[in-house]
C-alpha cells in the first residue's frame, strides 16, 4: 500500500479464532487494539506493520515488512513584495518559496470567488485591472504527484489613484521580507509629507519626510522592543486635498 502523507489506511483483519488484537504500525504512533483499525501515516517512509492476535489457543504474531510506503508531501508557500498596488498597470510579481515541488498551479480569485487569472509558472506575475481585494491559491506538486496548497485570502489589493495605506505589522528580522514599515502612497505630493512613529509612552522614535523611507524598527541605532507603536502620516494628494491619518502597528521579532 502506498500514497502521499497523510496516508489513511483501513486495515482488514482475516485472523480466525482470536478475541483480542494489537496492531503495531511501525511509525512510532500508539498501537491500536481494534479489530480493524483506521490509521493515518503522517510521515514519509516505508513502515512495517505487525498484528498480534490472541485467542483460546494462544498468541500469533504476523509482521509484514515494508507494507506501507508513504511518499513525502511538498510544502507550498509564496509571497510578493508588493501586496498593495494602484491602477492602472497593477502587476503583482509572485515569489514562489515552495519546497520539494516540481509543478505548480496558481489561481487568483476576486471577492466573489470568480477566477480572474492563473498560471503554471514557478514565479508568475498577475496583471489586475479592477479595484478590489484578491485571493491567491498555489497548489504545489512533487515528483510523486503529492500536493500541498497555500491559500492566502484577500492577499492582493488594488486601489484607485490618490490613497495612503499603512500595514498593521512588520518584522525587521533582515530576511528580506516585511523588514521595514512605511505607508504605501499613490498620487501624494512630496511636499508637506510627514511620517512619524511613537512608542506607547508618546516618545517619537522615527520621523521622515521622504515617502520612500521606511522605519527599520530602531531608535538612535538601537533595536526597539516588540510592541505596538502609534504612527501618524500627514500630507497632500496631487488634487490638493489634505490628509491626516493615525493608527497602530505591531513590531514583531
Amino acid at each position: 500500500m502506498e500514497g502521499c502523507a497523510v496516508l489513511r489506511i483501513k486495515f482488514k483483519n482475516n485472523t480466525q479464532h482470536a478475541h483480542t488484537y494489537r496492531w503495531v504500525f511501525g511509525d512510532g504512533s500508539p498501537d491500536s487494539y481494534e479489530a480493524e483499525p483506521v490509521h493515518y501515516f503522517k510521515f514519509a517512509g516505508q513502515w512495517d506493520v505487525t498484528l498480534i492476535a490472541t485467542g483460546s489457543g494462544g498468541t500469533t504474531t504476523e509482521t509484514k515488512q515494508y507494507m506501507i510506503n508513504v511518499f513525502p508531501k511538498p510544502v507550498a508557500d509564496f509571497y510578493t513584495n508588493k501586496k498593495f498596488m494602484n491602477l492602472p498597470n497593477a502587476v503583482f510579481a509572485m515569489q514562489n518559496v515552495s519546497s520539494n515541488a516540481v509543478k505548480f498551479n496558481w489561481v487568483v480569485t476576486d471577492s466573489l470567488n470568480n477566477e480572474i487569472s492563473g498560471s503554471t509558472l514557478r514565479d508568475p506575475s498577475f496583471l489586475i485591472d479592477a479595484v478590489g481585494r484578491y485571493t491567491v491559491q498555489l497548489v504545489a506538486f512533487n515528483s510523486y504527484g503529492c500536493s500541498d496548497t497555500a491559500l492566502k485570502t484577500n492577499y492582493l489589493s488594488t486601489f484607485q489613484e490618490g490613497f495612503v495605506y499603512t500595514p498593521t505589522a512588520f518584522s525587521p528580522n533582515k530576511n528580506g521580507r516585511n523588514d521595514g514599515f512605511k505607508p504605501s502612497t499613490y498620487n501624494v505630493k512630496d511636499n508637506n509629507y510627514v511620517f512619524r512613529v511613537f512608542n506607547r509612552w508618546g516618545q517619537k522614535v522615527f520621523e521622515s519626510t521622504d515617502q520612500n523611507e521606511e522605519w527599520d524598527g530602531t531608535h538612535n541605532g538601537i533595536q526597539c522592543e516588540q510592541d505596538v507603536y502609534v504612527w501618524s502620516v500627514n500630507g497632500e494628494y496631487t488634487n490638493n486635498d489634505l490628509f491626516a491619518f493615525r493608527g497602530t502597528v505591531t513590531l514583531q521579532r
